[in-house]
């Protein structure tokens, strides 16, 4: 029951954080293109590999993620 609690915490952090780097992402918009590329490729690697989900596998596909998403970008991660 209370790893279903902090699962479920860990899930309604990651969700408001997401959130809120969703949004202030515009007001961020005259920053480097690298700030805006990093930026979007947290909140990409996250929204496909969410952190509550843990687990060193869902790590290392998140940092992958976020590795293939700046290379994309044209940055070096």
């Amino acid at each position: 029951m209370k790893n279903k609690v902090v699962v479920l915490g860990l899930s309604v952090v990651v969700s408001l954080w997401v959130s809120f780097a969703t949004s202030v992402q515009s007001a961020y918009a005259r920053n480097s293109p690298k700030d805006i590329a990093i930026s979007r490729c947290v909140i990409q690697a996250l929204r496909r590999y969410p952190a509550a989900l843990g687990g060193e596998l869902m790590v290392e596909k998140r940092s992958a993620s976020y590795k293939a998403c700046m290379m994309a970008a044209g940055f070096h991660p």
